[in-house]
């Protein structure tokens, strides 16, 4: 059996110093979310992609654009030319105003390569495990970041 070629997270990747994207007090991010939860509601759920791999912290996923946010939540079946009413319905859409300024580890383009990771970490399909392992290095890096940006704009806060 040969070894996993999949680019997991380096075991050196607490001493590299990635690429930081700060968002300023008062920025907007939108957020399209499922309307049985609130808002702002920290996903602790094995689904996501950056999730946590063992639901030891939440997921907030958002958007710096509005089209960020409709394109995370709408557009993730491709070929779809129409969304499905049911889908719209148990749907509502937030912007959320920073009462402080975050700090984002930035994943993607050159920020990729800083912390040894891949596009496929950020764009590849099920499984999600590789992106989970990921967000979990990320998670415990020394330089406690708020969340994850992604080349789309999209933003990951974690709790």
């Amino acid at each position: 059996m040969s070894a996993d070629p999949r680019p997991w997270p380096p075991a050196d990747l607490g001493a590299r110093i990635p690429r930081v994207a700060a968002l300023p007090a008062g920025s907007v991010l939108h957020r399209f979310y499922t309307g049985a939860f609130e808002p702002i509601y920290f996903d602790f759920s094995l689904d996501g992609r950056l999730n946590a791999p063992d639901a030891s912290y939440g997921v907030l996923y958002t958007a710096e654009r509005p089209e960020g946010a409709f394109a995370e939540t709408f557009l993730r079946v491709p070929g779809r030319t129409q969304l499905p009413s049911d889908l719209r319905e148990r749907k509502g859409y937030v912007r959320l105003r920073l009462e402080r300024g975050l700090n984002f580890l930035q994943l993607h383009g050159p920020g990729l390569a800083l912390v040894g990771a891949a596009a496929e970490v950020t764009s590849g399909g099920l499984p999600y495990d590789l992106p989970q392992a990921c967000s979990s290095a990320i998670y415990h890096h020394p330089g406690n970041f708020d969340g994850i940006v992604l080349r789309q704009g999209r933003t990951l806060c974690e709790h």
